[in-house]
């Protein structure tokens, strides 16, 4: 296999500003389980494609789709879901996950019961559920969010069964790069140090699936340099009547908006360094976090050392995100790795400027001097810098805010329909990978 930092730049593939403190004890034993767990799927797997399998799917017109993952909003499960219920060949889709979403047509959730969830955790309680599922159910389709571990149990199941297997590569090359260890899963996050074998191992498996989604174009030639082949890219629908701006707004109250789950790999200190230079030259700036998570805490009392308290605010946790976007004027993203962010994704539909690390596939939408800019991951002066600069004049924000808002509608729920219809009409007549 090619080198992981081959023709693409090194620091698009490892991130800049990270910092690993793995549990040395720990570290060994989550390596070999990662190992282990990777070959023995590939060794299910090769044994499932020895077997003549016929897919259901070639004989119907509508088909049945069923998917897992640990969904942490609805607003991005909504950006993956309502494009494929819309479409024409889409029968009904079931949810294996953690605990009931938002409620579509077409859509329902199938749970682990919560006692089980306490007995043996919340990822093998799911797993299970979704073993379940797929036995009695028999979906045309099945998939799964994430390599770790839902695309692997998308995978076995779905070559038990013979249904076609679809793997949503949401985290872009951090799921691969080092075996995972860059990437935001709590398990494989902890092995701190890179491991080209598991590296190897994954990217395996990630050829044995009918179809991957990634969500950008960045993810997808990564991807294919590696050797996986049938990938489409499919970064989600955005509802554009919910995220369109009124002209008889109020005015913004906030200049900045940071929307994400606090985990490390979101790097909200940046964003609250940021906010503290930004300070020193308008000292009437004011900041919202939009979100929940582990560092929620950690990160409220960073912003109390750097005395910027007043200054930020932290709604946490809001199920109706579109309405914190219009009380914004640009929205930040400090993240060390991304794919195609969804709340980029909002924040372009809603009319706002950005200024977003330069990781994953954030490239595919912004364009960088015209909708916002594009920042060295890690660099809260560059960050400030380009921020100021469209404050400090109205056109710029304007100009900016226009060019975001066009953009933002090429990722609309229409568009993501049409690419899916493409996917499952070609879906019917595909052969099973070698």
């Amino acid at each position: 296999m090619a080198d992981a930092c081959q023709s693409m730049p090194c620091q698009d593939v490892y991130p800049v500003g990270r910092t690993f403190q793995p549990d040395l004890s720990t570290v060994w034993l989550m390596s070999f389980i990662a190992r282990f767990v990777t070959l023995l799927v590939d060794v299910i797997t090769c044994v499932g494609q020895a077997r003549t399998l016929k897919w259901p799917g070639c004989r119907a017109k509508r088909f049945d789709v069923m998917l897992t993952g640990s969904f942490c909003s609805n607003g991005w499960l909504e950006a993956h879901l309502r494009p494929i219920i819309m479409t024409s060949q889409c029968r009904c889709i079931w949810v294996v996950t953690d605990q009931p979403l938002q409620q579509f047509p077409k859509v329902m959730y199938i749970c682990p019961h919560r006692l089980l969830q306490r007995m043996v955790g919340k990822t093998l309680a799911r797993s299970l559920a979704f073993f379940w599922a797929v036995s009695i159910k028999q979906p045309h389709v099945v998939g799964g969010f994430h390599m770790l571990c839902n695309g692997m149990l998308a995978l076995l199941c779905g070559r038990l069964i013979g249904a076609r297997v679809i793997y949503f590569c949401v985290g872009g090359w951090a799921e691969f790069v080092g075996g995972g260890a860059f990437s935001d899963n709590r398990i494989f996050g902890r092995i701190g140090n890179a491991d080209p074998r598991l590296e190897k191992s994954l990217l395996r498996i990630a050829r044995r699936f009918d179809l991957t989604v990634t969500m950008g174009k960045r993810a997808r030639r990564f991807l294919v340099e590696r050797g996986v082949r049938s990938i489409v890219v499919i970064a989600g629908g955005i509802d554009e009547i919910r995220f369109r701006v009124h002209a008889n707004e109020d005015e913004p109250k906030y200049d900045l908006i940071l929307v994400g789950r606090l985990a490390p790999i979101k790097r909200v200190d940046v964003f609250l360094q940021t906010v503290k230079l930004l300070a020193t030259v308008r000292p009437s700036v004011s900041a919202v976090i939009v979100g929940d998570g582990p560092l929620l805490a950690p990160m409220k009392n960073l912003a109390k050392i750097l005395g910027i308290q007043d200054c930020v605010t932290f709604a946490g946790f809001q199920v109706d995100v579109s309405a914190w976007l219009k009380l914004a004027r640009i929205f930040v993203l400090t993240s060390d790795s991304e794919g195609l962010s969804l709340s980029l994704m909002e924040a372009m539909m809603a009319g706002l400027p950005a200024v977003v690390s330069d990781v994953g596939d954030l490239r595919d939408l912004l364009m960088d001097g015209r909708n916002g800019f594009l920042v060295r991951q890690g660099d809260p002066a560059v960050f400030s810098e380009k921020i100021a600069k469209i404050l400090a004049d109205e056109n710029t924000l304007k100009q900016f805010a226009e060019a975001a808002r066009l953009s933002g509608l090429a990722y609309s729920l229409d568009a993501a329909r049409h690419k899916w219809e493409r996917v499952f009409a070609s879906l019917m007549h595909q052969p099973f990978p070698e």
